[in-house]
C-alpha cells in the first residue's frame, strides 16, 4: 500500500508543485529529494530511485492511492506506474479519489479509503476472500454509470495485458481542470497514521472505563 508515491523522479522533476505554484525541481536538488543535481547530470541515480523503471521486479501485490488534484505529488505519478504495471502484468490496483489533494479532505472518502486498506490487507495478510474490486476492478462503462455529484473513488485492477483492454484508468479521461494552485488547501498528513493514532486513543479511553 502506498499513498501518492513518487514513481518517476525524472518526470516529477519537470512538474509543478501545485500547492505553492513553484517547481518540483527544487525539491530534488535542494530539499528532501537530496539528489543535488538535475536528472540530466545524474541520470543513473534518478533512474535507480524511480520505481517505474523497476516495475519488472515488483512481486508483492501493490495498491496505490492518489488524488486527481494532488498539489504535492502530481497525479500523473500514479498514472505512470499504473501504465507500467499494466504492461508488465503485475498484481496492482490504482485507487483514485477525484478532486482530492495530497490527502482525503472529503468526508465520504476518508472511511472509504480506510475500508479499502482493511480489505486489501485482510485478503493478502489474513487470507480473507478477495473483494470484487480487488479481483475484477472497474470497467470504464461502470465508472461512468457510478458518477455522482460527490467525488467518488474507484479502484482499478490490472492482472494481465489482456484485461487492460477492458479496464481503463478511473478519471483519466475526465480529469477536472486544475484549480488555482494558490487557492488549494495544504494537506500534508498521512490518513492511515492519523487514523491508527485515533483508534489507539479511543481504545485507551475504552480501557479506562
Amino acid at each position: 500500500m502506498a499513498g501518492a508515491p513518487l514513481t518517476n523522479l525524472t518526470s516529477m522533476h519537470l512538474s509543478v508543485y501545485g500547492n505553492s505554484g513553484g517547481t518540483d525541481a527544487r525539491i530534488f536538488e535542494i530539499s528532501q529529494g537530496r539528489m543535488e543535481v538535475p536528472f540530466w547530470e545524474d541520470t543513473e541515480s534518478y533512474i535507480a530511485n524511480s520505481p517505474v523503471f523497476h516495475v519488472d521486479k515488483l512481486n508483492t501485490p501493490l495498491m496505490v492511492a492518489h488524488g486527481t488534484e494532488d498539489g504535492a505529488v502530481d497525479y500523473n505519478q500514479g498514472v505512470e506506474y499504473d501504465k507500467a504495471a499494466r504492461r508488465a502484468g503485475k498484481d496492482f490496483v490504482l485507487l483514485v479519489y477525484n478532486g482530492e489533494n495530497h490527502g482525503n479532505r472529503q468526508k465520504p472518502n476518508q472511511p472509504d479509503y480506510h475500508r479499502h486498506i482493511i480489505q486489501w490487507f485482510g485478503h493478502y495478510l489474513e487470507g480473507e476472500p478477495a473483494e470484487e474490486w480487488i479481483t475484477d476492478g472497474l470497467s470504464y462503462e461502470e465508472q461512468q454509470r457510478s458518477h455522482s455529484p460527490l467525488p467518488t473513488p474507484h479502484s482499478l485492477h490490472h492482472q494481465s495485458l489482456r484485461q487492460s483492454i477492458k479496464q481503463v484508468n478511473v478519471g483519466f479521461l475526465n480529469i477536472p481542470q486544475p484549480s488555482n494552485p494558490r487557492s488549494r488547501p495544504r494537506l500534508h498528513h498521512h490518513v492511515l497514521v492519523r487514523r491508527v493514532r485515533a483508534r489507539a486513543v479511543s481504545q485507551s479511553r475504552e480501557n479506562k472505563r
